[in-house]
């Protein structure tokens, strides 16, 4: 884990790695990113990112939109998503036929 300066947080396990920056009473995931896929360590990353918000008793959102090297749709990435906690807020078109989701997790 590295602390980057203005409230930004990088943490890497294995090949995946996650920024994270303080946003409006919490922190913001941005770039979850895995080169390993099927290997856990993304789920790992996001795991250590949930347990520093629960620490501090903050909120941790996202927004899941697939990177466009990615197999997964942003349907099947909420999904993922949902299964660790989160919770969607609002669909919102992202002017290409797809959608991005801002979603939430709470201590």
């Amino acid at each position: 884990m590295e602390n980057t300066g203005w409230g930004s947080i990088s943490i890497r396990v294995g090949n995946a790695s996650v920024s994270m920056n303080k946003s409006q009473g919490g922190y913001h995931l941005f770039s979850l990113r895995s080169n390993d896929r099927y290997k856990g360590e993304a789920t790992k990353v996001l795991t250590v990112c949930k347990r520093i918000c629960r620490r501090l008793n903050k909120p941790l959102t996202l927004t899941a939109a697939p990177f466009d090297d990615m197999p997964m749709d942003t349907k099947r990435l909420v999904g993922w998503y949902s299964k660790r906690g989160f919770v969607p807020l609002k669909e919102m078109p992202d002017g290409k036929g797809y959608f991005t989701m801002p979603m939430e997790y709470r201590a």
